[in-house]
């Protein structure tokens, strides 16, 4: 091994520690250090090192709430992964609009933001990959797209993406193979979402078929809240990302209205424990 190539990867150890040391203590002062460090670009005929130092440091801007510079960091990564991989950094760059929209109050640049991500997203679908897991790839950025739609004020768009989809059951094996379909498992409960805003019964029941592993629950006589409740509570279990989903929609529901009214007031409710009131509420799904 050459000199350059032991320094080269002195660098990249060192970097990838600064990052991990500053997110485990939570020390802004080494986090802010990393960012500020430009060795990256010294990566840039390294591919996989760079790709992975491109998501650190998205990460990294996620922790202070900087969703934009996290979304310009996945856009610079795109031209850099191999071509079954484009589509995941796209996603990852339009969630982080996603983010940003959500969490930002409006300002001037909010249209030419949503415009952005809505283009991203389509981009995102046109690089997906052909395979086995194209529908579930498809179904994730659906969702996305749907949720986007809702925060525009157009649920019933949202809904009518959706609706296109054909939502197929997660193959058992996939379901049980915690590295199989994580990004489907991350991002499924944002297209619940646009359901459960919707009011739409049908549309939510449909979902829910994706991710269910017991047809005795999904088919049983149960209420609309119990059924959609004891789905996800199987699925937080099985896939601790759906609950990083769904946990970080609930942290964030104070940004949803008044986008997601009916939103709000499930994930509120969630939080009270007040099942009652939601027994209620899903008894006017239509």
């Amino acid at each position: 091994m050459e000199k350059q190539d032991i320094e080269s990867g002195d660098v990249y150890k060192e970097l990838c520690e600064k990052f991990e040391q500053g997110k485990s203590k939570r020390n802004v002062e080494v986090l802010r250090s990393f960012l500020n460090d430009d060795r990256i670009i010294d990566f840039r005929g390294k591919h996989a090192e760079y790709l992975h130092l491109r998501s650190l440091r998205a990460k990294a801007f996620t922790l202070f709430g900087q969703y934009l510079k996290a979304s310009r960091e996945y856009q610079l990564a795109v031209n850099y992964a191999p071509s079954n991989k484009k589509w995941e950094f796209l996603l990852q760059q339009s969630e982080m609009l996603l983010w940003y929209i959500i969490t930002a109050q409006s300002t001037d640049e909010s249209s030419d933001i949503f415009l952005k991500c809505e283009k991203t997203l389509n981009k995102t679908l046109e690089n997906i990959p052909a395979g086995k897991d194209k529908i579930f790839q498809q179904i994730t950025v659906a969702g996305l797209n749907a949720f986007l739609k809702g925060l525009n004020q157009q649920t019933s768009e949202g809904v009518s993406l959706l609706k296109k989809m054909n939502f197929l059951p997660v193959p058992i094996p996939q379901y049980n193979d915690k590295n199989e379909l994580v990004i489907l498992f991350r991002h499924f409960f944002m297209g619940m979402a646009v359901a459960i805003e919707a009011k739409d019964r049908q549309l939510l029941l449909q979902m829910l078929k994706v991710i269910s592993i017991d047809d005795q629950t999904l088919y049983g006589e149960k209420n609309l809240f119990r059924l959609l409740w004891e789905t996800m509570d199987q699925t937080f279990d099985m896939r601790p990302e759906f609950a990083e989903g769904f946990n970080q929609l609930f942290n964030h529901r104070t940004h949803l209205s008044p986008a997601y009214p009916n939103l709000r007031y499930f994930l509120d409710s969630v939080g009270a424990g007040m099942h009652t009131a939601l027994d209620l509420f899903f008894s006017e799904f239509k």
